[in-house]
């Protein structure tokens, strides 16, 4: 439950490193995957780093609904955008 000075924890930085494997382990461990910090999810961090890996099993694993809030047309991955417009 330690998190940064931005209020990021370590969900938050798995997903933004684009590090499933962590990811994975964290599910394991039961910390959450939707914990929302500085308005911002861990599926959220990784849409905005390009982090397709991550979005993608953090969309699959059902652990998070992609939100209307989700502004997809402006995304500056195709493969993102695509993927995301796919789950909505």
């Amino acid at each position: 439950n330690i998190k940064d000075s931005n209020g990021c924890g370590v969900a938050h930085w798995a997903a933004y490193k684009n590090n499933v494997f962590y990811l994975r382990l964290f599910k394991k461990l039961k910390i959450s995957l939707n914990t929302k910090k500085k308005k911002l999810t861990p599926l959220e961090r990784a849409i905005f780093n390009d982090s397709y890996d991550a979005v993608e099993y953090l969309c699959e694993d059902d652990v998070h609904v992609v939100k209307d809030t989700i502004k997809v047309d402006v995304l500056r991955s195709e493969s993102i955008r695509e993927y995301l417009t796919e789950k909505k």
